[in-house]
């Protein structure tokens, strides 16, 4: 499983594009959020995740989610 997140902060994951089953791939596409990602006092952590990805984003990912 690969999580894209928001990245530079102390709590990010970077994305690891390794598979470890030939037949099953998961990507997670959290959002790159920054405001959001730390924000204290949610009412649900599901709004850390409130990000519309741009067709740049996208495409920037699309090769690694191919790979795996």
């Amino acid at each position: 499983m690969t999580v894209d997140e928001s990245q530079g902060l102390k709590e990010s994951i970077p994305a690891i594009w390794d598979m470890t089953s030939p037949r099953l791939a998961i990507v997670r596409l959290h959002g790159r959020n920054h405001e959001m990602w730390m924000a204290k006092d949610l009412a649900a952590s599901s709004e850390r995740f409130n990000y519309d990805y741009t067709d740049d984003e996208l495409s920037e990912l699309s090769e690694p989610i191919r790979r795996v």
